[in-house]
């Protein structure tokens, strides 16, 4: 009976264990994709691509335009996102750390020439502009 409990508490000991370190090495992108009047996009189409692997990760906005992919392994990503009668936007060089959070606005115009706007929140740089 005492050998029994020690193999069931080292059991669950492991297992705590290569949880924890499982979740220590990911973490989440979110965010949410708009229009030229504000307006969120449902059923948007975004693609999350870790730049170094090449793995892209597909995923589409919810009723209220928003997105989350929240078990990404660390590393470089781009984010671009697609709507039907929308020009796509991207942006690259998206770092996700160890436990990190990062939330990407996209905001996408239906019109053939405009300048789009995607940037990371928590971003103290300015709004990089991209044609």
């Amino acid at each position: 009976m005492r050998l029994r409990n020690v193999i069931l508490l080292a059991a669950a000991v492991l297992v705590l264990n290569v949880s924890g370190l499982l979740a220590q090495s990911s973490g989440q992108i979110s965010g949410s994709v708009r229009d030229a009047t504000g307006a969120f996009v449902p059923g948007a189409h975004v693609t999350i691509t870790n730049q170094a692997t090449g793995v892209a990760n597909p995923v589409e906005t919810n009723s209220a335009g928003e997105f989350i992919l929240p078990a990404l392994n660390t590393g470089t990503y781009e984010v671009k996102a697609e709507a039907k009668g929308f020009q796509p936007v991207s942006q690259r060089d998206i770092v996700l750390q160890v436990g990190g959070k990062v939330r990407v606005e996209s905001s996408t115009y239906h019109c053939r020439r405009a300048t789009l706007w995607l940037w990371p929140r928590w971003s103290p740089a300015p709004r990089r502009r991209m044609a």
